[in-house]
């Protein structure tokens, strides 16, 4: 029987409206960012789900709680679906970062297997909870399935689902807020969407 994930990315933080690269850092959605969340509900009331999992930052968390309508939803929260720990570029933008080690950004752009955030998280590392994280909704015995995590985790997801080299992440565009919804059927996934915030409130 064919499965749905549903993806979303956490509402808008100041860091994304400044392009700042914000992993490990827990950081709180801002007013914008909460009224996304919110213009989520009806949405995920239709969905439905059988299973709801969450990354434990506070964006993630309360995305959650405000496009659930409930403070304290039935929903697993699994480290695995955390954001990147980008170390010493924590917090940078994206120009400071390349800026600061230009060899090292080059590596990263790149998916060299040995890269290593600066005192930050390996890129193996982060690969191998997104795997685990794509076995988990492979293995899924519930039909409808609401994950609500981080843009690079979606994007990792959708390459890992779709057989596309990791390095090739930057093709999908994740923004704050948006939806990526997957069909999976036998194991294989298929990419249905992937709808802006202003999906929400058209009208």
């Amino acid at each position: 029987m064919a499965k749905k994930a549903y993806l979303f990315r956490h509402g808008l933080t100041k860091a994304n409206l400044e392009n700042k690269l914000v992993g490990a850092t827990d950081i709180p959605l801002i007013e914008e960012g909460r009224k996304q969340a919110m213009a989520m509900r009806p949405l995920v009331e239709r969905i439905n789900a059988g299973a709801i999992y969450c990354s434990p930052m506070i964006r993630t968390v309360d995305t959650a709680r405000l496009a659930l309508g409930q403070e304290d939803p039935d929903m697993e929260l699994d480290d695995d679906l955390r954001e990147a720990d980008f170390g010493d570029w924590e917090m940078m933008t994206y120009e400071n970062a390349w800026n600061t080690d230009r060899k090292m950004a080059l590596k990263w752009t790149r998916g060299d297997e040995d890269f290593c955030f600066p005192e930050g998280e390996s890129l193996a590392s982060f690969l191998a909870r997104v795997g685990r994280v794509h076995e988990r909704l492979i293995d899924e015995e519930e039909d409808t399935v609401l994950v609500f995590t981080h843009g690079g985790i979606i994007g990792q997801i959708l390459c890992q689902m779709l057989h596309v080299p990791a390095n090739r992440h930057m093709i999908f565009r994740i923004p704050p807020a948006s939806l990526t919804i997957i069909d999976i059927h036998e194991g294989m996934g298929v990419l249905s969407g992937i709808c802006p915030p202003e999906f929400y409130t058209r009208d």
